[in-house]
């Protein structure tokens, strides 16, 4: 008989990659890691469709949704994270990703808010250039983490290169300054971060630290070691300030309560009728702030406020800081693009002598959410922020890790890279450029409108523009520049604020005979105007896609509907017709045929029926 073999074990079948087969098996988690043409291409067929669809489209925008919070509480109720083979289900007995993807389309895509329509002029989130669809998810392959060169070899300096090109842009210098420090290991020209809060955050945590730094002579180690009471204790001061316009970004509340400032530790100064920093109020202020021993971490100055687009005189605020050897810090995260522009960079007059400045890439320069960057004027400023580590960001490594507030990050250098490189230094210029022409010329139709509906708050400086809508009551008032009483002015908010939610509404609603027309958004906001606090339009134009149609269409919309958002305050009010209202002028109910817009004939092509009639670069 013969002698029994033992069982040699099989050998697990091979793909022909060299991987196992079981990682090839759907029934395998692992298959989800392992790239396959025909995978990727099949769910990047289904995507491609759910973003063209996405995109181009008639849709509402749906900046606001007409479900209640408990339809879309019920739609996203789930709390469990789904083991893998029940997750496949509830999605129709698969667990594909395209199934995946199918129930978000239903849920999240098909009425998530369109910010890349043309019709979309309230916010500053925008349509943008195709390639970085591509190269977000050539990203997402490459899964680079910036923090450290062992996980980024090559991006690192790609990042670098992106910092050091719009660091020229701003301040200029010479080619051999760029040559030095730009790859410095040792020093850094700025920090790529998710957005301008952080970048702001970043500046001032780097003015502070500056402001108290290590005094070795007098056996002070500096804030870094011994913390904020010590180093204002040593230093003389009784607290710590940062100063800026009453129009500077919520961030730097952010930044004065986690630098242990407080929320009295954010001194504002008051703005002119341009709401742009009166700095004759700056200089007196800061005199104030040091009879009274308090520290001035730093003075911002704004280019581009989120509120209004103003521009701060930049000029006369570093003129203020440098006598008084001040950080200065431009918040540049709207307005800083200008810089590409011939026709507006003048406005940015002062940029070069800030210390540190904010753009965001994903605003202006066409990138997409989040990316922030905070540009130094010192390659050493960035020393007062460093942190090292003995397993990775050492000292003497490039890693850019020591010096960004964020720890992991992603490699989204990569996207304004690319737009600088395919949008270019002109076609940079021609956007924004475009922008703020088409917003100046919008504020002149407002102002012009035949039908007198609207106030304008401002000339646009940027391509933000403030107006507010006025009751036929009152226009009359307004346009030969009589006082309005505060009721007056609450009224005017009133339908105002009626009007803004009412325009964003509209076309929400399932439309059975598909005739619904879709009206755009306009967002809103309170600003302080000729002494009051008043709601006002906010409108942005920031959309390469957006035409001077778009923006005529968005107006027309507002005149038609205003009619009856008065109407309906009127009812709600129970004014009957003729009706005096003791606290705003004689309200009649309005006669929709009888409104001047009905009357108004559209331009041809060509046509210059007012002044600064736009043009198209």
């Amino acid at each position: 008989m013969p002698a029994a073999t033992e069982e040699v074990p099989a050998e697990p079948s091979k793909h022909p990659t060299g991987r196992r087969a079981s990682y090839h098996d759907h029934d395998s988690v692992l298959h989800y890691f392992i790239a396959t043409t025909h995978s990727e291409e099949k769910l990047d067929h289904y995507l491609s469709g759910i973003i063209d669809a996405f995109l181009t489209e008639p849709a509402p925008i749906y900046a606001t949704q007409t479900e209640t919070t408990d339809t879309m509480n019920a739609r996203f109720s789930q709390s469990e994270v789904p083991l893998r083979r029940k997750s496949s289900i509830s999605l129709g007995g698969t667990s594909s990703a395209e199934e995946y993807l199918r129930t978000v389309k239903a849920n999240v895509i098909d009425r998530a808010t369109r910010v890349s329509s043309p019709k979309m002029i309230g916010h500053m989130t925008t349509a943008l250039p195709y390639f970085h669809r591509p190269l977000a998810r050539l990203l997402a392959a490459m899964n680079q983490n910036v923090v450290k060169l062992e996980t980024a070899s090559t991006m690192t300096y790609l990042e670098r290169q992106t910092i050091g090109m719009l660091h020229r842009e701003f301040y200029d210098n010479s080619s051999s300054f760029y040559k030095a420090y730009m790859h410095s290991a040792e020093h850094s020209l700025g920090v790529f971060c998710s957005g301008g809060t952080i970048a702001n955050i970043t500046a001032m945590w780097a003015a502070r630290n500056r402001a108290l730094k290590a005094d070795t002579a007098a056996g002070f180690n500096g804030i870094e070691k011994e913390g904020l009471f010590k180093a204002l204790l040593h230093y003389g001061y009784s607290g710590a300030v940062i100063v800026g316009s009453r129009l500077m970004h919520y961030s730097f509340k952010k930044a004065a309560d986690l630098l242990g400032l407080g929320d009295n530790g954010l001194v504002t100064i008051d703005a002119d009728d341009a709401f742009r920093m009166r700095v004759d109020l700056l200089d007196a202020r800061l005199d104030e702030l040091r009879a009274q021993k308090l520290l001035v971490v730093a003075v911002i100055g704004i280019a581009g406020t989120t509120e209004t687009g103003s521009i701060d005189p930049l000029e006369r605020i570093a003129a203020a800081c440098q006598s008084r050897a001040i950080h200065f810090h431009v918040d540049g995260a709207w307005g800083g693009p200008l810089i590409f522009s011939s026709e507006h960079r003048r406005k940015l007059a002062g940029v070069e002598r800030a210390d540190s400045i904010t753009v965001d890439g994903h605003k202006q320069l066409y990138t997409p959410m989040g990316l922030g960057l905070l540009l130094f004027k010192e390659p050493t400023t960035a020393h007062a922020i460093r942190k090292t580590a003995n397993y990775v960001i050492r000292h003497d490594s490039p890693d850019l890790g020591k010096f960004t507030l964020e720890g992991s990050r992603p490699a989204t250098s990569l996207h304004l890279h690319a737009s600088l490189y395919l949008l270019g230094r002109d076609g940079l210029e021609c956007l924004v450029t475009r922008s703020a022409t088409l917003a100046r010329q919008m504020s002149v139709r407002v102002a012009t409108h035949p039908s007198g509906a609207f106030q304008a708050l401002h000339v646009p400086e940027t391509n933000i523009f403030l107006f507010r809508y006025l009751p036929k009551s009152l226009r009359n008032k307004v346009r030969d520049s009589q006082i309005l009483t505060v009721g007056e002015d609450e009224f005017i908010g009133e339908c105002t604020k009626r009007l803004q939610t009412t325009l964003a509404s509209v076309g929400t609603e399932a439309d059975p005979e598909g005739a619904q027309e879709f009206t755009g958004f306009v967002s809103r906001t309170r600003v302080l105007f000729k002494g009051r606090d008043v709601d006002a339009f906010r409108v942005v134009i920031a959309n390469p896609l957006t035409s001077w149609d778009d923006v005529e269409d968005v107006i027309r919309h507002m005149v038609d509907l205003g009619v009856k958002v008065e109407n309906e305050l009127a009812k709600e009010k129970g004014l009957p017709l003729g009706r005096r209202e003791s606290i705003v002028a004689p309200y009649p109910l309005i006669d929709e045929a009888a409104d001047e817009w009905s009357s108004l004939v559209v331009p041809e092509l060509g046509d210059k029926p007012w002044i600064g009639w736009p043009y198209d670069l």
